[in-house]
């Protein structure tokens, strides 16, 4: 008898089982970051500012909770970083944080100034396409442990959702190889000041 289909047949059973046991497992691989471009000619002084987060998907299957406003604010410091403040209501909670973006090798790619104390062995962030006047499609990267983590964002000046914006980024995650079943698009209540 030969043992090819038979251990092919036992392979997939185990790889089943292990899905069984643990559903949460990251089950779309990251893209490669090489085939990812970075905006060409990045214009740092034109991206900074306020940007609304209207969507937001990534590697992973976990449920999130839904979030009704969040918006990061970009300021430019004299060594090309930027000093991020972002601000996050879901539920009844609202979260608000300040992080340092440092440019990396390429305009428009960057990197946390401080993210080992926060367990990550790596984490990035790509403006992949930006207009700067409407919309940026942007991309981050981290590794916690073993685990590769992707979260692709559409980041918009206006708060609310158009279409033309919408098939942007749905076409960007599926060019990424990401699937479209866990987008999380953000309403922006009206209750929330600007």
């Amino acid at each position: 008898m030969p043992l090819g289909p038979l251990w092919l047949g036992l392979t997939l059973l185990g790889a089943l089982q292990t899905w069984a046991q643990h559903p949460t497992l990251v089950l779309v691989p990251a893209p490669a970051l090489l085939r990812v471009p970075v905006q060409l000619d990045f214009q740092e002084e034109q991206f900074q500012g306020r940007w609304y987060v209207l969507a937001e998907t990534e590697n992973s299957s976990k449920q999130r909770e839904p979030i009704s406003y969040y918006v990061n604010t970009f300021e430019l410091l004299k060594n090309h970083s930027f000093r991020v403040s972002s601000f996050l209501k879901r539920n009844n909670s609202c979260d608000h944080w300040i992080r340092n973006l440092v440019q990396q090798d390429k305009p428009g790619q960057f990197t946390l100034d401080s993210f080992r104390g926060l367990g990550l062995k790596r984490y990035e962030m790509r403006v992949v396409k930006t207009d700067y006047q409407r919309f940026a499609l942007v991309l981050h990267t981290s590794i916690l442990a073993t685990k590769e983590g992707v979260r692709a964002s559409l980041y918009a000046r206006d708060s609310q959702l158009d279409p033309e914006l919408r098939g942007k980024f749905l076409n960007f995650i599926k060019s990424l190889g990401l699937t479209d079943r866990h987008v999380a698009f953000i309403t922006h209540d009206s209750k929330r000041g600007s």
